[in-house]
């Protein structure tokens, strides 16, 4: 019976360990589409511009993908890595379910699935 469930655990652990690898590889950078955009309210978003937007997200993403860094980043870290940051431009990324944003004002990249 033990050799059933090792047997059954080993081939299990293998397929799940081998596509995540490629998925992080395959990871690419999708930005915010007008229509993404217009769906977050006007009260959050304020005056926040696409370009903008779409600027910091794409350096977030750089920063937790393709740098596969896993910790959070303060707001303080952020602007060290040159990304300039508004607290509505978070908002706004948050919204859109993007990023995690914490009471703290830690910031962690959303993975979806689409």
């Amino acid at each position: 019976m033990k050799s059933e469930i090792l047997a059954g655990v080993d081939p299990c652990e293998k397929p799940c360990a081998e596509p995540q690898a490629p998925q992080q590889e395959e990871a690419e950078f999708e930005p915010i589409t007008e229509e993404m955009f217009t769906s977050v309210p006007k009260n959050v978003r304020q005056t926040v511009k696409l370009a903008s937007l779409n600027t910091l997200y794409k350096k977030l993403f750089d920063h937790f993908i393709k740098n596969n860094n896993s910790a959070v980043l303060t707001v303080m870290q952020m602007m060290k890595l040159d990304m300039k940051v508004a607290e509505a431009e978070l908002k706004t990324l948050k919204a859109l379910e993007l990023i995690q944003l914490d009471k703290k004002g830690r910031v962690r990249l959303c993975l979806q699935h689409s």
